[in-house]
């Protein structure tokens, strides 16, 4: 998620007034006017639960073979609120902290930490995505977008910048079913700048998300608050690597600009297993959902088009898709589901601050009928989860796992498990379908 600056925020109505429609919907979006305790709590049916050891999970996953999810998490809660790039905290670069892989069962409830076979190096996590193996059906591909100090940069007496990260992205091998993971190789390119988010092409390639041009200062503030058509885009990488070892993280390593056209560029997704030529690209700060379709250009390298935007009412981040398995005739609840922030514009003043709140939200788009592929699609948004910042401080990962109507009573549920980069631990919440 991006950093928020309140002055910009206030100094749009000096660009345009309220009435301009793209600085009203800033204004909307950025939840300016909405404070915390002014954010009304949407928890469900039942209240929530607590998943234990899910310290931080900014992003999550659901591997459908074993119904498990899986997370990257910290260790602890101190870590991020000391050195976290992405919300340009670089207050003390050697307290990166150690991450971990966790597994949640959605029916117990219960988590599994991963032991991580390998690597013993730091990690601050961000995006996360998973891959089944496609020719080994029990193996399960593990990505971790990880943000470190640049060791020449940071670690010289004095310092030569305070605002330069040293991003990797981790591989990992988990066996589905075991209790570990064990670490491939770490990825870095030039181009991957920002990373925020990746999407996973095949356990050699992946896209990733840089979220910002700029590492901080005037100018990534103004990314933060500009609109798609006034502030600059960032950039959609697509990264390939080979197998050959841990120990040059840019070895094996090629990687080309696939799309520039979307400002802020932040969750990257999986759309409808119908549709695999579908990806999903979100705006952050502009709360916009991209449907954007993959397909190889005539050089037969990997290319992107926007096919649709979908504007919501809160900042977004990682989305997620829900295939409705349940599916009736007259209630089909196959969508987008959506985290996000409730109050975006307080985020850079209130996240370094562990006592503060970061109200939360989550929202379900689905058209319940047919999807126009090129767009067009009459869409139902429907706020599903909202939070304060007390039960759930910031939400940014969130999965829908359907319940059997035939266990439930003939009631069409099911469990929202939210997550955020600022939380100290994810929720579960039964809600109506």
């Amino acid at each position: 998620m991006a950093s928020i600056a309140v002055t910009l925020v206030g100094g749009l109505a000096a660009l345009g007034g309220v009435l301009y429609s793209p600085v009203k919907q800033r204004y909307t979006t950025l939840g300016v006017g909405r404070p915390a305790d002014k954010v009304v709590n949407i928890h469900g049916v039942d209240g929530l639960r607590y998943i234990p050891n899910t310290i931080q999970c900014e992003d999550l996953h659901h591997e459908k073979t074993t119904n498990m999810l899986f997370a990257a998490c910290q260790a602890t809660k101190l870590e991020r609120s000391l050195w976290f790039p992405p919300l340009t905290v670089f207050t003390d670069p050697k307290a990166i902290g150690q991450a971990t892989i966790v597994r949640v069962d959605p029916t117990t409830f219960k988590s599994t930490v991963l032991k991580l076979n390998g690597f013993a190096g730091g990690m601050s996590t961000h995006g996360i995505d998973i891959l089944n193996d496609p020719t080994d059906p029990t193996l399960l591909w593990i990505y971790i977008v990880n943000h470190l100090p640049d060791p020449e940069r940071w670690f010289v007496d004095p310092p030569t910048s305070k605002a330069i990260e040293h991003a990797h992205i981790e591989v990992f091998k988990h066996v589905l079913g075991s209790d570990e993971a064990s670490f491939v190789r770490s990825v870095m390119h030039p181009l991957i700048k920002t990373p925020n988010d990746l999407l996973a092409t095949s356990p050699s390639s992946f896209y990733v998300t840089n979220d910002h041009v700029y590492d901080s200062g005037a100018l990534r503030i103004w990314e933060d608050v500009g609109t798609q058509g006034s502030a600059p885009s960032s950039t959609l990488i697509h990264v390939e690597f080979a197998d050959i070892g841990p120990n040059d993280p840019s070895a094996g390593v090629t990687a080309t600009v696939a799309l520039n056209k979307i400002h802020n560029n932040n969750g990257l997704g999986r759309a409808s297993p119908h549709q695999p030529e579908e990806i999903n690209v979100i705006d952050a700060s502009g709360g916009v959902l991209h449907r954007v379709k993959r397909h190889l250009d005539h050089q037969n390298k990997p290319e992107l088009t926007v096919l649709e935007r979908i504007q919501l009412d809160g900042t977004l981040d990682n989305p997620s898709y829900y295939e409705d398995v349940y599916a009736t005739p007259g209630n089909n609840a196959s969508g987008y589901i959506l985290p996000g922030l409730a109050n975006a514009a307080t985020l850079a003043e209130n996240f370094p601050h562990l006592d503060r709140p970061i109200p939360s939200l989550v929202y379900h788009v689905r058209s319940n009928g047919p999807v126009k592929f090129e767009g067009g699609t009459e869409w139902e948004k429907r706020l599903i989860f909202q939070d304060n910042g007390t039960q759930l401080r910031s939400a940014s990962g969130a999965i829908l796992v359907g319940i059997d109507p035939k266990t439930n009573g003939g009631k069409k549920q099911g469990w929202l498990f939210a997550t955020g980069f600022g939380s100290e631990a994810m929720v579960a919440a039964k809600i109506d379908l």
